[in-house]
């Protein structure tokens, strides 16, 4: 003897066996509560560019000079090859940037490799540049907040500033991954008067070469002793003016030596550079703060307003420490919404259905909300997602969805019932007669959203 259709399938055996049912949803209600502490978040999510990124220091040449005797040959080698989707290049005083987009599924370290080979096959490159860097494109990573260093001071005590700054951040447990931007790279000048080399006999080169030999710091190998290993090491490397000033150029006809400080004027200073930071009128140093991977963005963003805030009481007058950029701030308002869009869709669903239809029907409806929102909490990591931006406004989208789902099948079982069907009965009915109607609606939103994972380049890996 068969049971009636009514009886059949995974909605019906739900329905008749209640307590599998409770024990279906108070497990995902617990593995989504859970996931929601575990899970990762992130302001935006992180993607890697499929790139390979060519950079040259030609030092002393003008953008154009750059363009013509870099550029161009590195274009003319790399455009037959297979892997290149699209070229970009920046000629800027002094060096050149040029990056390769890849086709979408090339093996990109197969792409580094050929790159590589194709750049070094140049022959026309000037004899001044120096060894290209080239490197695949890193995953990018938006950070969570900015803090802007700013004072009337000098370049140098504000950089100074900077890394006093940096180093306290670091010392936050909240705080592991911090970034300097807008510091020049330190440079050392050497300054010396053309007659007092000429009266000694020496060139720019021979003095090059003796700063050189004087500023190694070269490992000499291991010495094996019976006591132990011994690391043996030059360690010439200088990183201030004043270090240079014992430089030994020359023995002098009396005997004694002449060194370089004794000729020469070497002062600290800053690589010279066009872009220059700004805060309020004020030069300015950024530091970018961000959230590693088991970090949450609000308990970083917390842990720097702390520190800012204790920080500030210490500095002097003329230094400033502001947030420029507060990325946690959308976060949580993103969040907020979310948790505001779904306590008001449950009330609107009680109101809706407790008024005109069933107070039961009604409460076991707009559980079903929050129990559908903690499950697909639950399976993000799964497909590798992640608690950010993208995605909370994901949430946002898909939870009308989900509460107009719910109020048609909640009026459908109503309906079933006000023809006399039993409860279990309307509830499995209901449900039925609604399964397609509801794929449907769902389906018309994925396709909607479905073109965009298949647009290319940067845009298309954010997507």
């Amino acid at each position: 003897m068969t049971a009636p259709e009514e009886e059949k399938g995974l909605l019906a055996w739900f329905a008749r066996n209640h307590h599998a049912a409770n024990l279906l949803m108070i497990m995902v209600l617990a593995v989504g509560i859970i996931s929601i502490f575990k899970i990762k978040q992130e302001v935006f999510p992180v993607f890697v560019l499929d790139t390979v990124t060519i950079e040259i220091k030609y030092r002393g040449a003008g953008p154009e000079e750059v363009e013509q005797s870099v550029i161009v040959p590195i274009e003319s080698e790399l455009r037959g090859l297979e892997m290149i989707r699209r070229l970009e290049a920046n000629a800027s005083e002094g060096g050149a940037t040029v990056t390769a987009e890849l086709f979408p599924g090339f093996d990109r370290d197969r792409a580094l490799q050929e790159i590589t080979a194709a750049v070094q096959r140049i022959a026309v490159f000037p004899k001044e540049i120096e060894p290209p860097v080239i490197s695949l494109g890193e995953g990018r990573r938006q950070d969570v907040m900015r803090i802007a260093i700013a004072g009337d001071i000098g370049e140098r005590e504000l950089v100074d500033f900077a890394r006093e700054i940096e180093t306290g951040l670091l010392s936050q447990p909240e705080i592991s991954i911090v970034e300097l931007r807008g510091i020049r790279d330190p440079e050392i000048g050497i300054e010396i008067p053309s007659d007092r080399l000429r009266s000694l006999g020496l060139t720019l080169g021979d003095v090059a070469d003796r700063v050189g030999e004087a500023a190694l710091d070269v490992p000499g190998g291991t010495l094996r002793t019976p006591g132990g290993d011994l690391q043996l090491r030059t360690k010439e490397r200088r990183d201030k003016a004043i270090q240079f000033r014992d430089v030994p150029l020359i023995a002098a006809a009396d005997g004694s030596t002449v060194r370089l400080g004794d000729i020469a004027k070497i002062t600290d200073g800053f690589e010279e550079s066009e872009e220059e930071n700004y805060f309020y009128g004020k030069r300015s140093v950024t530091i970018s703060v961000f959230s590693a991977e088991s970090q949450a963005p609000l308990e970083v963003a917390a842990a720097v307003r702390e520190f800012i805030e204790t920080r500030q009481k210490t500095l002097p007058d003329s230094v400033t420490l502001s947030l420029s950029r507060d990325r946690s701030t959308d976060f949580k308002e993103r969040i907020t919404l979310l948790m505001e869009n779904g306590a008001i869709g449950l009330v609107l669903v009680l109101l809706a259905l407790g008024l005109f239809l069933d107070l039961r029907v009604a409460f076991w409806t707009a559980i079903g909300i929050p129990i559908a929102i903690l499950g697909s909490i639950a399976l993000l990591p799964v497909g590798g997602a992640t608690i950010n931006m993208i995605s909370l406004f994901g949430f946002i989208i898909t939870l009308g969805i989900v509460v107009d789902d719910a109020v048609v099948v909640g009026e459908e079982i109503f309906h079933k019932i006000s023809e006399g069907h039993s409860r279990i009965s309307a509830a499995i009915e209901g449900a039925r007669s609604m399964v397609m109607p509801v794929l449907f609606a769902v389906a018309t939103n994925v396709i909607a959203f479905m073109p965009l994972l298949f647009v290319p380049g940067e845009t298309g890996q954010f997507f």
